[in-house]
């Protein structure tokens, strides 16, 4: 039987359902007493779990992640978030084996989007025509071969930091440069 695509609610994008019996079996039970859903194994995983990204021969381990800024109250009362950085989104990216990493972070302000309730997670631009999605591995690549050409040394032991809005036009053009060819 064809597995069809199935959206489900951890951090992949889609996972397979196989209507087969003996499938492997999904998240427990659903409210209501549903019926479990049934998920092929290898298509689910955990959210928090770091994926591998291999270029050449070197092998990455990299995360997305969301961050909020310092919360204080406003005249009226009510829970504000201060400053340019509300919301940020991060991408980790450490060499397999080795010490040190890469964190390239996208903090909001004027002219930037993450999300915030409105975008999906990981999306960041400058426009809503002009987005990136953190979570697709291709997208990733283009951040790390930026990082790459403006001279980030995977071997260095210590993590560097990166203003990821300085890498984003760059990263935006190999990505529609790689979709074209």
């Amino acid at each position: 039987m064809r597995p069809t695509p199935f959206p489900h609610a951890c951090d992949s994008p889609t996972a397979w359902r196989f209507d087969s019996p003996g499938a492997a079996t999904g998240p427990g039970p659903q409210r209501g007493g549903a019926a479990r859903r049934r998920y092929h194994p290898s298509m689910v995983r955990r959210a928090k779990k770091p994926r591998r990204l291999t270029v050449g021969t070197d092998t990455y381990l990299w995360s997305v992640r969301h961050a909020h800024g310092p919360v204080t109250r406003d005249a009226a009362g009510a829970f504000v978030r201060v400053g340019e950085d509300a919301c940020r989104e991060t991408l980790a990216l450490r060499p397999l084996g080795r010490a040190g990493g890469l964190r390239i972070e996208f903090r909001s302000g004027p002219g930037r989007l993450v999300p915030d309730g409105w975008l999906p997670s990981g999306t960041v631009g400058t426009d809503l025509d002009a987005l990136l999605n953190l979570h697709e591995p291709g997208t990733v690549r283009a951040l790390l071969d930026e990082a790459l050409a403006d001279g980030w040394d995977p071997d260095h032991p210590r993590v560097a930091f990166v203003d990821g809005w300085t890498l984003f036009d760059g990263a935006r053009t190999r990505r529609s440069a790689g979709a074209a060819g």
